[in-house]
């Protein structure tokens, strides 16, 4: 079967759809929080981020889910220690990944604030409902703090089609 080519100026507005866009991946859906909610910990175990939390139910399960945040991270200390903080991105009660920050710096009375950006690739295999969150906790000096004020942090998934 011989094939004709056709010049993309004589094709018609509505006779390509997205339906029938293939080859390429597709965004499906988009669901995001956003928050100004303060949240802080001197736990050395992981907590929850308050109001950082997002769900999403895959229309595939062959789906793969980009997960975006973009994180106003506060670490404070007055030891001898600095202050740094871990932080983990969950997927219902499974861990996905996990990220250091912080200031070694002796004696840092400073609060130092990181405005943090990150983009993880997660592949649930399901079509059922699935929550992406975030935890923290600090590992030397004396707390991890999410916002403060007026700032925001948000958490931003978008569902791609294989």
């Amino acid at each position: 079967m011989s094939k004709t080519q056709i010049a993309t100026g004589g094709i018609a507005d509505d006779a390509v759809t997205a339906a029938k866009a293939t080859g390429f991946g597709k965004i499906a859906q988009a669901q995001t929080t956003v928050t100004t909610t303060t949240s802080s910990t001197s736990s050395t175990s992981f907590t929850d981020v308050t109001n950082l939390t997002v769900n999403i139910t895959p229309s595939a399960s062959d789906s793969k889910i980009l997960i975006m945040l973009g994180v106003i991270i506060r670490v404070m200390s007055q030891t001898s220690e600095g202050n740094v903080s871990d932080f983990q991105v969950l997927r219902d009660s499974t861990s996905i990944t996990q990220f250091r920050l912080g200031n070694r710096e002796a004696n840092n009375e400073q609060r130092d604030i990181h405005t943090s950006g990150y983009h993880i690739l997660d592949s649930p295999s399901t079509t059922s409902q699935v929550t992406y969150k975030l935890q923290m906790k600090k590992v030397n000096g004396d707390q991890v703090q999410i916002n403060d004020g007026s700032k925001q942090s948000h958490i931003t998934v978008l569902e791609l089609l294989a």
